[in-house]
């Protein structure tokens, strides 16, 4: 924060003074210079990346966003039209990743825009209040959200919504309820959350602002605070109304869209999250990630990225003690700010509070009754947010004007520690892909059709629409990328290119060891593809059920079975085939008998040894077309876990299948 001279204070219409108006203009500027140097890989390519880096892993919701901007349908009770409606609007003259691109990026420069003018609204000071408005804008709270949540990233809302509030309170207008009237429209269709901070901060706003005395020496009048509330109240019932009549579902029956009583204390604030830093700090971030680990916070990580910042605390503190001592007479609308503030912390918590022992309901289990569709509370960290920074800019006026040396250099020191506690570090992004291999088929692999080693999940759904390939997810019967015959089988199923990603054994397997028909193609730290080349097996094994997941050691790979597994063997010629399979097959414990069987007829018995051999099964006569080799142990399968062995591993165990060739 840096030295401003205190202006004049005139604003008898209700607008903007020239002053409020030059301190938001250069909010603005030094806004989209840092969202251009913090987000400048996204401005590069802003059809293939977007902002931030991942905190919860890849989360569904931006490219869900993104193919909705797209055309993808919404259905009615989901729709949040102020951001939804922008975003569409864009997708028309830009690519929808650009869109989306587009939503999120501009909250930064507005937030910092309406928290400059609420905080020059409070202080009368310019230079303090651009730097509460940038402290706002890239908060930890609004970094995190824009990562995944472009809907919770409109924040910019909740600040013209109090900075509304703040005007009507202190001088009511037709133009001053008006905007409230348009701020509060912004608030709640821009996202449902937003809405529920609105409609639970506004009580509790109107008469604190309203006791806050304005910087001006306006006094109270009880006119203005009886207008703005019948304002607000007729908003609100106008707002029912309109629910009522679009999606009635919402109104009569909530339950329907109730989230498990169980997610919201995962998704509510503790106290101490506003003390850990960000996760992704450049230096803290390591220490805030254990934090985090020891408090078991797994769910909702993302949710526990609301930290004040110790230098903006400092500053508060001095407001507050200025106020105490009435120091200043505009620091006497501090403690009703810090109120506001302390409301909100209050919302943040779990509805299940737990306090000297004892389970006790929070404030939050009450908007949970009322409103059962709502679990991540720790979103009115918002206003903790803006509230902490707009006692920061009082204390920092008032350590400004002292003018002292001690003032001075603690002004500086203090706002060095915010800047370095809330400085977003430069090249937050990450590709809409989820590794660079799905990159480099996307540009090289023209219209190949592609196999992803990794199985479908929520965060995946629209991958194949973002790569623009024709690409397929582990899955039944397609469901083992390792086994002998994966070329054949992804050959014969029209697949040209396979995706293995780090992390996955398949990958390192694939890489050291190799199979036929593969050949790579593409290699990088997160990943590879390979190319299906080579001739596909007049025999293969088409799929195998009764198998957990494919194990990997150094070098060797196998699957377990319960003591029932299927092989399916496909002969792709028109006549039957006489052939032999070698497989290995190990005991789970102890010698082992196996029955194999040939569609339903009995084959051989097998003994199995605890340590890996190699067994030969056949000769078999193999028709045309498919059969099914059922492998069947007699003896009962165990449980590592209680045998004092691998004691997580609670499977049922009876044999494992290793490697197989054709003879």
């Amino acid at each position: 924060m840096v030295p401003s001279a205190r202006l004049p204070i005139k604003n008898p219409d209700g607008m903007p003074t020239p002053g409020a108006r030059s301190a938001c203009t250069l909010a603005a500027a030094a806004a989209i210079v840092l969202t251009g140097v913090m987000a400048a890989p996204v401005l590069r390519a802003p059809a293939e990346r977007i902002f931030g880096n991942e905190i919860n892993g890849r989360h569904h919701d931006p490219y869900t966003v993104m193919r909705q901007f797209a055309g993808a349908p919404v259905p009615p009770p989901y729709v949040q039209p102020v951001t939804d409606r922008s975003g569409r609007a864009l997708a028309r003259v830009l690519h929808p990743i650009a869109a989306y691109n587009a939503i999120v990026l501009a909250t930064f420069p507005l937030a910092a825009v309406f928290a400059c003018l609420l905080a020059f609204e409070i202080t009368g000071s310019r230079g303090v209040s651009i730097a509460a408005g940038l402290a706002f804008a890239f908060s930890p709270f609004h970094l995190a959200q824009a990562v995944d949540h472009p809907h919770i990233a409109q924040v910019q809302w909740i600040a013209l919504f109090l900075l509304a509030i703040w005007w009507c309170v202190h001088g009511f207008t037709a133009w001053r309820a008006l905007l409230l009237a348009a701020a509060t429209a912004l608030v709640v269709l821009s996202n449902f959350y937003g809405g529920l901070i609105a409609a639970a901060i506004a009580p509790f706003a109107v008469v604190l602002f309203w006791l806050a005395p304005a910087r001006d020496g306006r006094p109270r009048r009880a006119r203005d605070l009886m207008l703005t509330a019948a304002v607000l109240l007729a908003l609100a019932a106008g707002g029912l109304a309109a629910a009522w009549r679009v999606v009635p579902s919402v109104i009569e029956r909530p339950e329907r869209y109730a989230v498990h009583r169980i997610e919201p204390p995962l998704y509510s604030a503790r106290w101490w999250s506003y003390l850990v830093p960000p996760v992704d700090h450049a230096v803290l971030g390591g220490w805030a990630s254990g934090v985090l680990r020891e408090n078991r916070i797994t769910y909702g990580r993302l949710e526990h990225q609301i930290y004040l910042g110790y230098g903006v605390l400092l500053l508060a503190g001095v407001a507050l003690w200025g106020a105490a001592r009435r120091a200043d007479p505009r620091l006497r609308a501090a403690p009703w700010i810090a109120a506001l503030g302390l409301v909100a912390f209050a919302w943040s918590l779990s509805p299940e509070l737990r306090i000297a022992g004892r389970e006790i309901p929070g404030p939050s289990a009450l908007l949970y009754a009322l409103l059962p569709m709502f679990r991540a509370f720790a979103r009115f960290a918002v206003v903790v947010q803006l509230a902490a920074v707009l006692l920061a800019a009082l204390g920092a006026m008032r350590l400004l004007e002292k003018r002292t040396r001690t003032s001075t250099a603690a002004i500086w020191i203090l706002a060095a520690i915010v800047a370095f506690e809330y400085a977003p570090a430069p090249w937050r992004w990450r590709d809409v892909l989820p590794t660079s291999a799905h990159r480099w088929a996307a540009r090289h692999a023209g219209h190949a059709r592609v196999f992803d080693c990794t199985p479908m999940a929520l965060g995946e759904r629209h991958t194949a629409w973002l790569s623009g390939l024709r690409l397929q997810h582990r899955g039944p019967p397609l469901d083992d990328c390792s086994d002998p015959d994966v070329a054949t089988r992804l050959r014969l199923a029209g697949f040209t290119h396979l995706i293995a990603r780090q992390g996955d054994g398949a990958l390192r397997w694939l890489i050291q060891q190799g199979r036929p028909g593969l050949s790579p193609v593409y290699r990088s730290a997160d990943g590879a593809v390979f190319e299906i080349g080579g001739r596909a097996s007049d025999l293969y094994v088409g799929g195998m059920s009764g198998l957990y997941d494919r194990e990997f050691a150094a070098d060797r790979t196998w699957r377990w079975s319960a003591g029932d597994a299927t092989l399916d063997l496909v002969n792709v010629g028109t006549r039957p085939r006489e052939a032999s399979l070698r497989i290995q097959l190990r005991s789970a414990a102890g010698p082992r008998r196996l029955s194999v069987a040939l569609d339903g007829e009995h084959v051989q018995e097998l003994i199995l040894s605890p340590s890996r051999t190699a067994y030969e099964v056949g000769p078999l006569t193999l028709p045309a077309g498919r059969s099914r080799l059922r492998l069947r142990s007699h003896e009962a399968p165990i449980v590592p876990a209680t045998r004092g062995v691998h004691r997580r591993d609670r499977r049922t165990l009876a044999f494992a299948v290793g490697e197989w060739r054709w003879e």
